[in-house]
């Protein structure tokens, strides 16, 4: 009988998949960020680049694909702003420099295990929608027993006290339930995964974070109505069970919407958020750099008319144009274009569902939260990120 080789390559490439699925679900079990980052570094980066150096990763075949070759663009380009920023210095380079090995590390980690197994993504959701329906459901429960309903807005623990960032996440979790709905061939099971969806749906309401729940009742409605155009309600994917679904989640948004002290402060109370205001300060420092920006590493400090400070502009697509000027913002848009149109002929209709709507969500949820895109892992990994890698592995496997 032939034993297992169990040289030092074959043992990395084996729990490579195990490493990066536990960092995916980072944010519910990592207590600090820099715990995240390093677990990265260590479970991540040097695993691939060891497989980069033993040959067991093709690596240009994914980097020459047209979704990695225009966010390699983006990426480069944000960094190099740093060239002709005010405040220079060589130390941000090597800091940024970093940050966009990372992202690129993380993107190229995702194209190699989607397309090294083709069971990988739907094994990964999988865990990801049981986990993200567990916590959903245990910890507003908790807090909740020990905070004010509706009074006081769901914030989460560790990695998920921003409810903005929690709900971006959930998002995804939510669109990855639905994919599984659809994925299944059972009423059983998909039943199962409806059920996961809907503690994930009322997380996000009780969150009260506007703009991811309107990121996702926006790509959904794009979705259904582009399936409605396509096939109509019979033969697209959008069939009566979706029908049902859909309905079940309008009523339990009406229901909590008739909370008088929930609408009163989710809708009233809370108003735009300062977000109108703080877009207008920043425009008056755009303007002052419209064609290459201000460099990544301007001050972003802003205080509105009450007093009140932020650090950023509450809006990714805001901080690419006031770090990077419109070339940034063109390559930023394009990136994302390129993205849906690659998800938009992808011939399984299942991942073509995945990956259109997590893109269009993770892109809408940038318009209204969000700063600097150079980073280390932070939420908007999974909800932009993420969905960007899945465009560039769906591409480089067709081709």
């Amino acid at each position: 009988m032939k034993i297992p080789s169990l040289r030092r390559d074959n043992l990395i490439e084996s729990v490579f998949p195990v490493m990066y699925a536990l960092f995916f679900l980072g944010f519910f079990i990592f207590p600090t960020s820099k715990a995240i980052s390093y677990f990265f570094y260590f479970g991540i980066a040097f695993p691939f680049l060891a497989m980069v150096l033993l040959k067991k990763v093709a690596i240009v075949p994914i980097f020459s694909g047209r979704v990695f070759s225009i966010t390699t663009l983006f990426l480069v380009y944000l960094w190099l702003t740093l060239l002709w920023a005010d405040d220079f210095s060589a130390s941000d380079l090597l800091v940024y420099g970093r940050r966009v090995l990372y992202i690129l590390c993380f993107m190229a980690s995702t194209v190699y295990l989607v397309n090294r197994d083709k069971d990988f993504l739907r094994r990964l959701l999988v865990l990801f929608c049981w986990v993200a329906a567990v916590v959903s459901t245990a910890y507003p429960v908790y807090f909740f027993a020990r905070n004010p309903f509706p009074e006081l807005r769901l914030t989460g623990y560790w990695l998920l006290r921003n409810p903005i960032g929690a709900s971006s996440i959930y998002g995804v979790a939510f669109i990855s339930c639905l994919y599984l709905v659809y994925e299944k061939r059972g009423p059983k099971d998909r039943l199962i995964y409806a059920s996961l969806a809907l503690p994930i749906f009322l997380y996000m309401l009780m969150a009260q974070s506007r703009g991811p729940l309107a990121a996702l009742v926006a790509a959904m409605l794009f979705w259904q109505a582009i399936i409605f155009s396509r096939s109509g309600i019979k033969r697209g994917l959008s069939g009566r069970f979706t029908v049902l679904l859909v309905s079940v989640l309008l009523v339990l948004a009406a229901t909590i919407f008739f909370v008088p002290e929930f609408y009163q402060y989710f809708i009233l109370e809370r108003g735009l958020s300062y977000r109108v205001e703080i877009w207008g300060l920043f425009w008056e420092r755009i303007s002052s750099a419209p064609w290459f920006g201000h460099g990544m590493n301007a001050d972003c400090n802003t205080v509105v008319s009450d007093g009140t400070l932020f650090n950023h502009p509450h809006s990714a697509y805001v901080a690419t144009l006031y770090f990077g000027g419109v070339a940034g913002l063109a390559i930023h848009l394009s990136m994302i274009a390129c993205c849906v149109l690659t998800s938009f002929r992808i011939e399984n209709r299942f991942e073509r569902f995945l990956i259109v709507c997590s893109t269009l969500f993770g892109a809408l949820c940038l318009a209204t939260d969000g700063q600097i895109l150079i980073q280390h892992p932070k939420a908007f990994w999974f909800f932009f990120w993420f969905p960007v890698a899945l465009c560039a592995a769906y591409e480089t496997r067709e081709r």
